[in-house]
């Protein structure tokens, strides 16, 4: 893609002659952070970091996504390593990534 990118920028006069193109990715453990990553990564495991601690358990979650409810208040569904389900409310979630399985 930079590549591309590079010389589309080279053919327009107005880019000054030294830039510095940085093409960058969120990461396989990338961050969720827009209401639709909660449905494109449900089935996915995550990490879910609370402003204190979430479901009586811990202020660090690994669980499987199960989904986001918008109604009555925006929660987040999880199924943890034990298979106990549980929801979160999303204004307790500090942050929340996917896990990526290093094999």
């Amino acid at each position: 893609m930079s590549r591309a990118l590079e010389s589309w920028l080279d053919e327009h006069e107005e880019m000054p002659e030294r830039y510095v193109l940085e093409v960058s990715s969120p990461g396989v453990e990338r961050p969720l952070t827009r209401l639709k990553d909660w449905e494109r990564f449900t089935g996915e495991s995550i990490a879910v970091v609370g402003h204190g601690v979430l479901a009586d358990r811990s202020s660090r979650l690994e669980a499987e996504l199960l989904g986001l409810d918008l109604e009555p208040e925006p929660t987040v569904r999880l199924r943890l390593g034990d298979g106990a389900d549980v929801d979160v409310l999303l204004e307790d979630i500090k942050g929340v990534h996917i896990l990526f399985n290093w094999k």
